[in-house]
């Protein structure tokens, strides 16, 4: 058997990368080394190096289950330069190139900005990721820059857009913008020849078109959905003269360039195609893709089948390349690099493999990956004893324990494979109908006054991200919505949507994005509680700024509440990481150089980590956290205003399971704190709030609210709203809320009734939905309390009229039933 029909087995697995890994790009030579970069939602670049030279293997760290070890002749891989600190928001596209004797990397952005930066020589590898920064900043896209490409020779960088428009550089300078495609353009090509003018472009119209200069001379049509990737063929492939495009309608076409036909159309992906990679002559040919199925696939070049399907235990895989040495890569929503090889003196371990195995075997299987049938009429384990019938094939087998197992035929081994057990509905009765297709959730959306409601379909399991697209794309809205629909989709996935899972919104301080997954809210202890409907809407931080209608409410609000809100979700790989990046800025810094953590801080610091991560997966931790780690969680406070968000970020989770009274005045004095930069402001008082909120969970950290509820009132009236994000209104809403339920407990001291009544009127002149809300509640709780007969009929008969005046200016159902419960006080 030759090395090119051997199957492709896993080599290496990268972790470095907190989100998504959504582009991948590689050098064109194995000499010295093979160097890999990568870019992700977290806001970096990180290149990886395997030298040709080593022989000894070594363990690549991971945040995941998986663990690999690369050995053999291949070398070890080696995380290199990190290139970060000058996007802001996502990195959603790199490319290499060579240009004058140079390399060149160019990372593209959430922030509509393209860098381009050297990339340290090999006499030059000790260069640091501090070292470095862009030499070129290539400015003048509109909207999010969302793909990359490069000619042979380096002289043309391609980029694509949100903004509709390709546009094509040349000596780092805007040569011609590529106008013509009506909606953003997801995928471009440069094609070599005919004065080296030639770009292919892919965008969201379904559309792919060919341009020479900034004339469009030919357009290609035959996809139905938004084109997702392009990739030009080996010159031995169709004479040379075809190149290959994907997307969501889940087909691969190749076409005759010259004569726009469609030769061939490949199938086998179940659901969207984000990337394509050709595979050079010189390893064999043919090409690979990677999509929202969780699978990377090889298709042979001479007929188009499909030789091999690799399942990745993610639930997208974004993007994947094949390496100049014919290993092939793949980065998926896990925040994971995996490579795959041929070659077997660069194939993992046993151990290492078999844990790939077990990775892949219990992930969750979308059930719309699947197809809709009954699970009585489902067969055993005895169905794995007939062969597929073709690479890839799925089907669903009923295990002895009565749980539904998705298996995938490989045509390589001769095998089936488990791929997981399938989530989401398996008999019609829980699915519904939309457009032909059965979907787990159909939601109506009300778009804007006297217009239809617009129906919005999603998965279990499917990724929020490209639901959110194409429901933008099908209905022409602006993709500028992206985040507010993928936050409408995660505050309305569930059984019910109710209050605690109101929004999610967060936006991570770390990264900057707002799937930051510190953002949610949950139900602590308590009974009771009122529904909630969805809606979504702009994000601060990220640009959207169109309020959503919501989801029209089906159960009534009911008062009182009696469960305290909290928001318990983190993403600690990316709070460790930033907390020692900024320990390593103030170290360097002699003004603050005392301030930072030493070593042995430094373990305290690795020890509360590791308590958090039990505590977060648990209602009751075993243990409080020791004297060392608070005293780390007060040097972390005591951190300049512009570093400090990451102490605080801290304090919020701790704060779940351990109150930390000590912490207290500090975050207060932030909270009161008004100098500096008006976005670190919002961020650190945001999170102030959160903390605060936080801490009525444990059964102490309520003792300690409750004893000092006038102190923590009264500054956070004086605060009131000024300067305050949507983000952190809401988490002052959400604090005013935990608070009147003390008043409905009847633990609320007389006292505080007014500061707390002040806070709430001072939340009910805001304009945000959420905010109201939660503000309304609030009063209503004060209001059914015994408190309220503490009240003038004037105070109480003026409330209700800001309650009112509040909830017309929003007009949502929900807030409306809260108003009807009100009015009966």
């Amino acid at each position: 058997m030759s090395s090119e029909s051997k199957p492709f087995r896993l080599s290496a697995t990268l972790a470095g990368h907190s989100q998504d890994v959504r582009s991948l790009t590689s050098t064109t030579s194995t000499n010295p080394c093979t160097t890999l970069v990568s870019s992700s939602r977290d806001g970096t670049a990180r290149s990886w190096t395997r030298t040709s030279s080593s022989t000894e293997g070594m363990q690549v760290e991971s945040s995941s289950t998986e663990t690999s070890t690369e050995t053999g002749n291949g070398g070890p891989w080696k995380e290199g330069v990190v290139f970060e600190g000058h996007h802001q928001g996502f990195v959603n596209a790199v490319q290499w190139f060579k240009l004058d004797g140079r390399d060149y990397l160019a990372t593209a952005g959430q922030d509509k900005l393209i860098h381009v930066w050297p990339l340290p020589s090999s006499s030059n590898r000790s260069t640091t990721s501090k070292e470095l920064s862009p030499e070129f900043t290539l400015i003048g896209h509109e909207n999010n820059v969302c793909a990359l490409a490069a000619s042979d020779d380096g002289k043309r960088l391609i980029s694509g857009s949100w903004d509709k428009t390709a546009k094509v550089w040349k000596d780092f300078q805007l040569a011609y913008t590529l106008q013509g495609h009506e909606q953003s353009v997801w995928a471009v090509l440069a094609l070599e020849g005919d004065g080296d003018d030639l770009v292919l472009t892919g965008a969201a119209d379904n559309l792919v078109k060919l341009w020479k200069g900034s004339t469009a001379i030919r357009t290609y049509r035959g996809h139905t959905q938004a084109v997702r990737a392009l990739a030009r063929l080996s010159s031995t492939t169709g004479g040379g003269d075809l190149f290959a495009s994907a997307g969501n309608d889940a087909s691969i076409r190749l076409w005759s360039l010259t004569s726009g036909e469609t030769v061939h159309t490949l199938y086998g992906h179940d659901s969207f195609i984000y990337s394509l990679s050709p595979i050079p002559d010189e390893v064999g040919g043919g090409l690979i893709s990677g999509g929202e199925d969780r699978t990377m696939r090889i298709w042979r070049a001479t007929d188009g089948h499909c030789e091999q399907t690799i399942v990745i235990p993610a639930v997208s895989v974004w993007t994947v390349k094949v390496l100049p040495d014919g290993d092939i890569a793949a980065g998926s929503s896990d925040g994971l690099v995996r490579v795959f090889t041929r070659n077997e003196e660069r194939v993992a371990d046993a151990e290492t493999l078999k844990s790939f195995d077990d990775a892949v075997s219990k992930a969750a299987v979308n059930s719309s990956q699947i197809g809709d049938i009954e699970k009585d009429n489902l067969p055993g384990l005895e169905a794995l004893g007939s062969p597929g019938r073709k690479d890839g094939q799925v089907i669903m087998v009923k295990a002895p324990n009565g749980t539904v197992e998705a298996h995938s035929w490989s045509n390589a081994t001769g095998t089936w494979t488990k791929i997981g057990e399938v989530t989401g509905g398996v008999s019609q009765a829980q699915k519904q109908m939309y457009e032909g297709v059965e979907y787990d959730y159909v939601f109506d959306v009300d778009f804007a006054d006297g217009a239809p409601k617009l129906k919005l379909p999603y998965n279990n399991g499917q990724n929020a991200y490209d639901a959110a697209q194409k429901f933008l794309i099908k209905h022409e809205l602006p993709l500028e919505y992206t985040e507010q629909v993928v936050a409408f989709i995660d505050k309305n996935i569930g059984p019910a949507a109710t209050l605690g899972q109101g929004t999610n919104e967060y936006v991570d301080p770390y990264t900057g994005a707002s799937r930051y997954t510190g953002g949610g809210v949950a139900t602590g202890s308590g009974s009771g509680g009122a529904a909630l409907s969805g809606g979504f809407s702009g994000d601060p931080y990220t640009g959207g700024g169109r309020t959503m209608p919501a989801v029209d409410a089906t159960t009534p609000t009911l008062l009182p509440h009696r469960s305290f809100l909290t928001f318990p979700q983190a993403n600690l790989a990316a709070l460790r990481s930033k907390l020692g990046q900024l320990n390593d800025q103030i170290a360097a810094d002699g003004t603050t150089s005392s301030k930072a953590l030493s070593s042995t801080e430094l373990t305290s610091l690795d020890n509360l980590i590791a308590y958090l991560l039990v505590a977060l997966g648990s209602p009751k931790p075993s243990q409080p956290i020791g004297e060392a780690e608070q005293a780390v969680i007060l040097k972390l406070l005591s951190w300049p205003s512009a570093q400090r968000f990451p102490g605080l970020d801290l304090v919020r989770l701790v704060s779940l399971s351990t109150p930390l009274v000590e912490a207290l005045p500090n975050v207060l004095d932030t909270i009161r704190d008004s100098s500096g930069p008006v976005k670190e402001q919002e961020t650190n008082t945001m999170l102030g709030y959160r903390a605060l909120a936080n801490s009525f969970l444990p059964q102490k950290g309520k003792e300690v609210m409750r004893d000092q509820a006038v102190e923590i009132l009264l500054t956070l009236t004086q605060r009131a709203l000024n300067g305050l994000s949507k983000n952190g209104k809401i988490a002052l809403a959400t604090v005013a809320l935990n608070y009147s339920i003390f008043a409905v407990e009847r633990t609320l001291s007389s006292v505080a009734t007014q500061p707390l009544l002040n806070l709430i009127t001072a939340l009910l002149r805001d304009s945000d939905g959420e905010t109201i809300y939660r503000s309304l509640i609030g009063l209503g709780n004060l209001l059914y309390s015994p408190l309220a007969k503490e009240l003038s009929s004037a105070t109480s008969s003026e409330v209700k009229r800001l309650a009112k005046e509040a909830g017309q200016r929003v007009e949502e159902a929900r807030c409306k039933v809260v108003l009807g419960e009100i009015e009966k006080r």
